[in-house]
């Protein structure tokens, strides 16, 4: 049976919105003022009790609570979703993640008067934390202007100032502003403003949640707790049962720091209670998603934004298990603060489809129904008009989609996914709109009637192939801020020649002609000095350039591409510049190299060590770092003919670098 799931705990903001408008009037028959104020309140996710009195006297620090005169209201208390039984903690009654916001009661202050004997008018507020989180309150008020307007007239003092901090289960943390009238022939006619944003303190750890098991970690269970041990890791999961609810308290620690998280779910029957069939189960990590295990049989899932998940990343990570990879899920909820959504996170997903908008389906959040651009509505479409606040181009979107020959994509996106326009024939440009920061592999594979294309400055990265068989593209203005080029992303785009210098063809960007060496400018060239401002050496840049013998590369490389010096037999030596950060597969294959050092500043060195393969003249190579991220064997190279490296052979039959 589906339940509906009660949040207690939660990573949203919450917003308390406070406007005090103090209108001072001046009294025509005493000495004093009258202020008239009022106060709302507007929440939404978290718990926090508000308290608000008003307190008078002749001083802040004798002032205590004042009598309201008929038709005024000087206390307030107020909760966050409207507890209806006014207790400290919530009681359930309207506990709906799904909910955007829920109003607090407004507290219509009334007339607050000003007199010689009570020169001070404090407006006190207490704060109670029940979310299963710090709190930061940030506090802006027009209190300069008041300052400026009437001078030593008027005596401000506040409590805190720009922001009060609420820790978890704390209680009654006070702020207050107090005013001091100085002078009774000053008239106060300027309103005062006061606005408080509370939210989850973002310095706290990001936690582990609600995982079922965890990959890597010892567990152990007593009676209703479970233990998860790594480590100085400890993740521990405690169910507790009332009449109408589940609690699980889930407590995470790392080197010292701990943070716990309550979550509450409602149910009708509390004798047949399970929190793992009541709600999904999430790995999270410093604000990642990492797996998702929905209750058996589930259709619909909301991944809460209490999580504070800001990236999804992993393939198949909503599979219902490790060896069953398809899901019967069909509506995913997806949490406001996405940044990221990793390519294969939807496969095995095969029952979903998403909202139908236009040409195309799309998935949403609480408050934004076209965040994830899912898939084109058939193959068919022509056109399509992106709506604003999508997000993200999901992976295979328009794949085959021979016809379409316009988009529009709206400010906001932020990236393009894998095969997202592959076999688009018929897109004959495209305008990417600033703030898009990667594009996916294959994105504009075989795109062959894409002319050109500028990326905005705000891409970073372009993944592999994101280009490859595009025939008629002629141009491409590629960022400055670009940081990665996948392999062979120009490759076959046989009317793209870029820009000729020296002995090679560039692809530039706005301020740098030389950003993208392309290729050699023929396979007889036999020396280059590579500019200073080249960034990245293309896949087969030098490819089959069997008489080049000389090559200077410049400080600031920092990708040298796949295959870039293949065959480049006459080839004796290169040295490699501090920052270089990548070495891809067959660079250096069938060279005259004899002695490499790999910089310290490398990061990577191609999928199972594919730089040296087959180099059969190397006979050292020293690695300056051996704790870069080497991928697969890249620790471990091949030779052509063993015996002049036997020195390098190691038990296994593998010839060891490190």
């Amino acid at each position: 049976m589906k339940k509906k799931a009660k949040i207690l705990a939660t990573l949203g903001s919450l917003c308390i919105a406070i406007a005090i408008m103090i209108v001072g009037v001046l009294a025509a028959t005493t000495a004093g003022f009258d202020v008239s104020s009022s106060v709302s309140f507007t929440s939404t996710g978290v718990f926090v009790k508000v308290q608000g009195d008003i307190l008078k006297g002749a001083t802040a620090s004798s002032a205590t609570k004042a009598t309201a005169p008929e038709g005024a209201d000087y206390d307030y208390v107020g909760y966050s979703y409207n507890h209806a039984d006014g207790s400290d903690e919530p009681n359930g009654t309207s506990l709906n993640p799904d909910q955007a916001s829920c109003e607090m009661p407004a507290w219509t202050v009334g007339t607050v008067s000003f007199d010689e004997d009570n020169q001070t008018i404090v407006y006190s507020f207490k704060f109670s934390n029940y979310s299963a989180f710090p709190i930061t309150a940030t506090i802006t008020t027009n209190l300069d202007e008041f300052r400026t307007a009437y001078g030593d007239k008027l005596t401000i003092t506040e409590s805190a100032t720009g922001s009060v901090s609420i820790a978890q289960d704390a209680k009654d943390v006070e702020y207050s502003i107090a005013l001091k009238l100085n002078d009774f022939s000053t008239s106060l006619t300027k309103p005062l403003s006061i606005s408080m944003t509370f939210a989850k303190d973002e310095s706290t750890p990001a936690s582990y949640m609600a995982p079922a098991s965890l990959d890597g970690f010892s567990a152990s269970t007593s009676g209703n707790t479970t233990t998860f041990t790594k480590g100085n890791e400890t993740f521990t999961i405690s169910t507790s049962t009332s009449d109408s609810t589940v609690k699980e308290t889930a407590t995470f620690t790392n080197n010292g720091l701990t943070t716990t998280y309550i979550t509450t779910y409602s149910t009708a029957s509390a004798a047949s209670l399970n929190a793992s069939t009541l709600s999904s189960t999430y790995v999270v990590k410093d604000r990642v998603l990492f797996r998702v295990t929905p209750p058996s049989g589930a259709t619909e899932l909301v991944i809460p934004d209490w999580l504070g998940i800001t990236e999804i990343k992993g393939g198949y990570i909503f599979g219902s298990s490790s060896l069953n990879r398809s899901s019967t899920i069909s509506k995913i909820t997806l949490p406001d603060g996405l940044l990221s959504i990793g390519d294969l996170v939807f496969e095995g997903c095969t029952q979903l489809t998403g909202t139908e908008y236009g040409n195309a389906y799309y998935l949403g959040s609480r408050t934004n129904p076209y965040l994830y651009l899912l898939k084109a509505k058939n193959t068919s479409i022509t056109s399509l008009d992106v709506p604003s606040g999508t997000k993200f181009i999901g992976e295979d979107a328009f794949e085959n989609c021979s016809s379409l020959t316009s988009i529009t994509l709206p400010d906001g996106l932020l990236r393009i996914g894998t095969n997202a326009f592959h076999n688009c024939t018929s897109l004959t440009s495209i305008d990417l709109p600033d703030g898009l920061t990667s594009i996916g592999d294959d994105a504009f594979y075989n795109c062959t009637s894409l002319t050109s294309i500028t990326l905005p400055d705000s891409v970073t990265s372009i993944g592999y192939y994101a280009f490859e068989y595009c025939t008629s593209l002629t141009s491409i203005t590629l960022p400055d801020g670009l940081l990665s080029i996948g392999e062979e992303a120009f490759f076959s785009c046989t009317q793209l020649t870029g820009t000729e210098y020296g002995n090679a063809y560039y692809l530039g960007s706005r301020t740098n002609p030389y950003f993208y060496l392309l290729k050699a400018k023929n396979t007889s060239i036999t020396s280059l000095d590579v500019p200073s401002d080249t960034k990245f050496i293309g896949t087969s840049a030098f490819e089959g350039c069997s008489s080049l013998s000389n090559v200077t590369l410049p400080d600031g490389l920092l990708s040298i591409g796949a295959n870039a010096f293949y065959n480049c037999t006459s080839l004796t030596s290169i040295t490699l510049p501090d920052g270089l950060l990548s070495i891809e597969y067959g660079a250096f294959v069938k060279t005259a190299i004899t002695t490499i050092t790999i910089p310290a500043s490398v990061l990577r060195i191609g999928e199972n060590a594919y730089p040296f393969r087959v180099f059969s003249s190397l006979t050292s190579a020293i690695f300056e770092d051996t704790n870069s991220e080497w991928s697969n064997n890249a620790k471990y190279v091949t030779f052509d003919d063993p015996s002049k490296n036997a020195d390098l052979l190691n038990s296994s039959g593998f010839y060891k670098l490190v």
